[in-house]
């Protein structure tokens, strides 16, 4: 019987917890897995199963320190003593953290929270999350950014990315442009800018 392809989302996952818990066992690491997967968008039912585990487990060993990096968990404030974050990421740091915590999930690793940060420091008065005045928060422009990421390193295989004529990062930069949250003049020139096809428009719109 073949193998069923394991969803690499879960790999990724797993992945995170190996950096983060090297000395985990693996049926603890399967436990830990499984209990933060609804909160990360995850399938309990789609947990890889021990021997999958180890195999990825086996196969981090091997990462160098500059591969598993950005896959560690931001913490402070050792991220900042390491070297990892400037100390004026911190805010921002603690914002998505908070966020995540709220949420059940896994604390953010380095990666996401640089993205957060940046998005941060380029839309400051953004809500988090959407509202009535926002359909986008920072928050998901930095799930949207993740996923521009994994989809040009492999990550995620042939659903990302695939047939769009922009690239998530320039949907999200021309987002960041107009700031269409901000005033109804930016919004309604967001909308015609979009319309006439001079930038393009999120994802769903």
């Amino acid at each position: 019987m073949p193998n069923r392809k394991i969803d690499r989302r879960w790999e990724e996952y797993i992945e995170i917890l190996v950096v983060n818990n090297p000395r985990m066992s693996i049926p603890k690491l399967k436990k830990k897995a499984e209990s933060f997967s609804v909160g990360e968008g995850l399938d309990p039912l789609g947990c890889p199963g021990l021997r999958t585990m180890h195999r990825i487990k086996n196969n981090v060993k091997g990462w160098t320190a500059k591969q598993a990096e950005p896959y560690l968990m931001f913490r402070w404030p050792e991220s900042m003593e390491s070297g990892a974050l400037p100390w004026e990421a911190g805010p921002a740091a603690m914002e998505l953290l908070k966020l995540f915590i709220m949420g059940r999930r896994i604390r953010p690793t380095l990666r996401r929270t640089r993205l957060f940060w940046a998005v941060t420091r380029v839309a400051p008065d953004l809500p988090i999350e959407r509202n009535i005045i926002c359909d986008y928060g920072r928050s998901c422009l930095t799930e949207l950014l993740y996923i521009e990421y994994r989809s040009a390193s492999g990550l995620l295989g042939p659903e990302a990315g695939v047939g769009r004529e922009w690239t998530l990062k320039e949907r999200v930069e021309a987002y960041l442009s107009y700031r269409p949250w901000s005033s109804r003049l930016n919004q309604d020139n967001y909308v015609e800018a979009v319309r006439t096809g001079r930038i393009p428009s999120m994802p769903g719109e």
